[in-house]
Protein backbone atom coordinates (compact mmCIF):
# COMPACT_ATOMS: atom_id res chain seq x y z
CA UNK A 1 0.00 0.00 0.00
CA UNK A 2 1.51 3.66 -0.69
CA UNK A 3 2.17 5.68 1.83
CA UNK A 4 2.28 9.87 1.71
CA UNK A 5 4.81 9.23 -1.31
CA UNK A 6 2.44 7.25 -3.62
CA UNK A 7 1.70 9.90 -5.79
CA UNK A 8 5.12 11.28 -6.14
CA UNK A 9 5.56 7.12 -7.32
CA UNK A 10 2.95 6.84 -9.43
CA UNK A 11 4.43 10.11 -11.68
CA UNK A 12 7.93 8.59 -11.66
CA UNK A 13 6.37 5.08 -13.11
CA UNK A 14 4.61 7.02 -15.96
CA UNK A 15 7.74 9.41 -16.76
CA UNK A 16 10.20 6.15 -16.87
CA UNK A 17 7.76 4.61 -19.40
CA UNK A 18 7.52 7.38 -21.66
CA UNK A 19 11.29 7.41 -21.32
CA UNK A 20 11.85 3.94 -21.99
CA UNK A 21 9.17 3.63 -24.87
CA UNK A 22 10.62 7.07 -26.87
CA UNK A 23 14.07 6.13 -27.00
CA UNK A 24 13.77 6.22 -30.65
CA UNK A 25 12.48 10.22 -30.63
CA UNK A 26 13.51 11.33 -26.96
CA UNK A 27 16.59 11.51 -24.88
CA UNK A 28 15.74 10.45 -21.20
CA UNK A 29 15.97 14.10 -20.16
CA UNK A 30 13.78 14.99 -23.07
CA UNK A 31 10.98 13.93 -20.57
CA UNK A 32 10.13 15.60 -17.49
CA UNK A 33 7.52 16.37 -14.69
CA UNK A 34 7.08 19.92 -14.96
CA UNK A 35 5.37 23.09 -15.18
CA UNK A 36 4.55 23.36 -19.72
CA UNK A 37 4.56 27.37 -18.77
CA UNK A 38 8.33 27.10 -17.24
CA UNK A 39 10.43 29.37 -18.54
CA UNK A 40 12.12 27.48 -21.17
CA UNK A 41 16.22 27.61 -21.87
CA UNK A 42 18.74 25.49 -23.87
CA UNK A 43 18.39 21.70 -23.10
CA UNK A 44 15.12 22.23 -21.30
CA UNK A 45 12.29 18.83 -21.72
CA UNK A 46 10.48 18.04 -24.85
CA UNK A 47 7.77 16.21 -23.20
CA UNK A 48 6.27 17.41 -20.14
CA UNK A 49 4.14 16.17 -17.43
CA UNK A 50 2.27 18.44 -15.53
CA UNK A 51 0.16 17.65 -12.37
CA UNK A 52 -2.95 19.65 -12.36
CA UNK A 53 -5.42 17.86 -10.77
CA UNK A 54 -5.98 15.06 -7.92
CA UNK A 55 -9.39 13.39 -7.43
CA UNK A 56 -11.10 11.15 -5.13
CA UNK A 57 -12.09 8.31 -7.02
CA UNK A 58 -16.16 8.15 -6.00
CA UNK A 59 -16.28 4.70 -7.06
CA UNK A 60 -13.79 3.56 -4.94
CA UNK A 61 -14.48 5.62 -2.23
CA UNK A 62 -18.57 4.21 -2.10
CA UNK A 63 -16.94 0.87 -2.21
CA UNK A 64 -15.25 1.81 1.08
CA UNK A 65 -18.09 2.68 2.62
CA UNK A 66 -20.33 0.07 1.86
CA UNK A 67 -17.59 -2.26 3.16
CA UNK A 68 -16.74 -4.39 0.03
CA UNK A 69 -13.48 -2.40 -1.21
CA UNK A 70 -11.22 -0.90 -1.82
CA UNK A 71 -8.53 -3.21 -1.74
CA UNK A 72 -6.48 -1.02 0.91
CA UNK A 73 -8.80 -0.63 3.79
CA UNK A 74 -7.79 2.53 5.91
CA UNK A 75 -6.70 4.57 2.31
CA UNK A 76 -7.50 7.13 -0.05
CA UNK A 77 -8.02 6.49 -3.45
CA UNK A 78 -6.78 8.99 -5.93
CA UNK A 79 -7.29 9.58 -9.95
CA UNK A 80 -4.30 11.77 -10.98
CA UNK A 81 -5.09 14.24 -13.80
CA UNK A 82 -1.79 15.22 -16.06
CA UNK A 83 -1.13 17.97 -18.60
CA UNK A 84 1.07 16.07 -21.15
CA UNK A 85 2.66 18.41 -23.08
CA UNK A 86 4.95 18.03 -26.69
CA UNK A 87 7.67 21.32 -26.68
CA UNK A 88 9.26 22.34 -29.84
CA UNK A 89 12.96 21.49 -30.12
CA UNK A 90 15.33 25.16 -29.40
CA UNK A 91 16.98 24.68 -32.78
CA UNK A 92 16.12 26.19 -36.42
CA UNK A 93 13.85 28.49 -37.28
CA UNK A 94 11.03 26.24 -39.17
CA UNK A 95 7.88 26.63 -37.43
CA UNK A 96 6.46 23.87 -39.82
CA UNK A 97 9.50 21.46 -39.41
CA UNK A 98 9.05 22.58 -35.41
CA UNK A 99 5.35 21.83 -35.12
CA UNK A 100 5.65 18.74 -36.94
CA UNK A 101 7.88 17.72 -34.66
CA UNK A 102 6.05 18.37 -31.85
CA UNK A 103 2.86 16.74 -33.65
CA UNK A 104 5.73 13.15 -34.01
CA UNK A 105 6.00 13.45 -29.91
CA UNK A 106 2.54 13.63 -29.07
CA UNK A 107 1.30 10.95 -31.34
CA UNK A 108 4.27 8.96 -30.06
CA UNK A 109 3.04 9.85 -26.47
CA UNK A 110 -0.49 8.67 -27.41
CA UNK A 111 0.45 5.60 -28.61
CA UNK A 112 2.89 4.92 -25.96
CA UNK A 113 -0.39 5.15 -23.76
CA UNK A 114 -2.68 2.96 -25.48
CA UNK A 115 -0.14 0.28 -26.35
CA UNK A 116 0.15 0.14 -22.21
CA UNK A 117 -2.98 1.19 -20.66
CA UNK A 118 -2.28 -1.04 -17.35
CA UNK A 119 1.06 -0.58 -15.66
CA UNK A 120 1.86 -3.49 -13.31
CA UNK A 121 4.39 -5.80 -11.35
CA UNK A 122 8.05 -4.62 -11.70
CA UNK A 123 7.08 -1.20 -13.77
CA UNK A 124 5.64 0.11 -10.59
CA UNK A 125 8.12 2.21 -8.64
CA UNK A 126 8.94 3.10 -4.82
CA UNK A 127 5.93 2.09 -2.41
CA UNK A 128 3.17 1.11 -5.18
CA UNK A 129 2.59 -2.24 -4.45
CA UNK A 130 3.75 -5.18 -7.52
CA UNK A 131 0.40 -6.75 -6.72
CA UNK A 132 -1.37 -3.63 -7.58
CA UNK A 133 -2.15 -1.66 -11.08
CA UNK A 134 -1.75 2.15 -12.60
CA UNK A 135 -4.15 2.47 -15.42
CA UNK A 136 -3.81 5.00 -18.11
CA UNK A 137 -6.51 6.97 -19.92
CA UNK A 138 -5.95 9.66 -22.34
CA UNK A 139 -9.05 11.44 -21.51
CA UNK A 140 -10.69 13.56 -24.72
CA UNK A 141 -13.51 14.67 -22.04
CA UNK A 142 -10.74 17.00 -20.46
CA UNK A 143 -10.06 19.07 -23.65
CA UNK A 144 -11.14 22.33 -21.88
CA UNK A 145 -9.13 21.34 -18.85
CA UNK A 146 -6.07 21.86 -21.31
CA UNK A 147 -7.13 25.05 -21.81
CA UNK A 148 -8.02 26.50 -18.87
CA UNK A 149 -4.86 25.36 -17.02
CA UNK A 150 -2.89 26.75 -20.16
CA UNK A 151 -4.66 30.21 -19.93
CA UNK A 152 -3.06 30.48 -16.20
CA UNK A 153 0.15 30.75 -18.31
CA UNK A 154 -0.47 34.05 -19.52
CA UNK A 155 3.04 34.52 -20.91
CA UNK A 156 3.28 31.51 -22.59
CA UNK A 157 1.52 30.42 -26.22
CA UNK A 158 -0.48 27.64 -26.13
CA UNK A 159 1.49 24.15 -27.26
CA UNK A 160 -0.10 20.68 -28.38
CA UNK A 161 -1.20 19.15 -25.34
CA UNK A 162 -3.55 16.19 -24.04
CA UNK A 163 -4.91 14.95 -20.54
CA UNK A 164 -4.33 12.07 -19.06
CA UNK A 165 -5.49 10.56 -15.82
CA UNK A 166 -3.60 7.78 -13.98
CA UNK A 167 -5.18 5.54 -11.41
CA UNK A 168 -6.14 4.46 -9.09
CA UNK A 169 -3.55 5.28 -6.70
CA UNK A 170 -4.20 4.77 -2.57
CA UNK A 171 -2.43 6.64 -0.44
CA UNK A 172 -2.73 5.09 3.26
CA UNK A 173 -3.65 6.82 6.43
CA UNK A 174 -1.90 6.56 9.09
CA UNK A 175 -4.83 6.64 11.52
CA UNK A 176 -5.84 3.46 13.05
CA UNK A 177 -7.70 1.03 11.13
CA UNK A 178 -11.70 1.23 11.96
CA UNK A 179 -13.61 -1.65 13.68
CA UNK A 180 -14.48 -4.17 10.95
CA UNK A 181 -18.66 -3.57 10.42
CA UNK A 182 -21.06 -6.24 11.07
CA UNK A 183 -21.66 -8.06 7.81
CA UNK A 184 -23.76 -11.03 9.24
CA UNK A 185 -25.79 -11.92 12.44
CA UNK A 186 -26.74 -15.39 13.72
CA UNK A 187 -28.84 -16.18 16.19
CA UNK A 188 -29.56 -19.52 17.39
CA UNK A 189 -33.01 -20.32 18.30
CA UNK A 190 -32.35 -21.10 21.79
CA UNK A 191 -31.55 -17.63 22.20
CA UNK A 192 -35.20 -16.64 21.08
CA UNK A 193 -37.19 -18.94 23.20
CA UNK A 194 -37.58 -21.58 20.85
CA UNK A 195 -37.93 -25.10 22.33
CA UNK A 196 -35.53 -27.78 23.14
CA UNK A 197 -35.27 -30.77 20.27
CA UNK A 198 -36.61 -33.26 23.40
CA UNK A 199 -39.89 -31.64 23.64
Amino acid sequence: MGGYTAVADASETVVKLLRGRMRDLLDADDVALSSPGATRANGAPRLTLFLYRTAVNPYLRNRDRLGDGPPDPGSVPLDLHYLVTAHSSDGGTDETAQSLEQHRVLGRTIQVFADNPVVSGSDLLGSLSEDRELRIVVDSQSADDAFEVWNTFTDVPYQPSLVCVVGPVFVSTEAPSPTPRVVERRVDDHLMGGTDAGE
